[in-house]
């Protein structure tokens, strides 16, 4: 019996993460709700980390969105949301305006 090694198979689909769909920067009126969105894919799947103003904080949703109720000038001035894999990051930043 022949044991196939498909390490290189596995090796030659890595992929870093790439965005389906990054942030863009959003002019809001104070008070507002928003729903940031944003979708990676690469092999592996990567792991998904927003933050705000440096602060690392959780969706609320889901892994790829992020809601924010009744926003306030003093929430945030940039977010960003990084796609994490063993082979590399990627960084998608938007800034709020109010």
């Amino acid at each position: 019996m022949t044991v196939a090694d498909n390490s290189d198979e596995t090796n030659d689909r890595k992929a870093v993460p790439k965005f389906k769909q990054p942030l863009h920067d959003e002019d809001l009126n104070a008070g507002t709700d928003i729903k940031l969105v944003c979708r990676a894919e690469g092999f592996p799947v990567p792991k998904v980390k927003w933050y705000r103003n440096e602060e690392l904080i959780n969706a609320t949703i889901g892994k790829y969105t992020l809601s924010v109720s009744s926003l306030c000038g003093h929430f945030t001035k940039n977010c960003c949301f990084f796609p994490i894999s063993p082979i590399g990051t990627r960084l998608s930043p938007m800034n709020l305006f109010f």
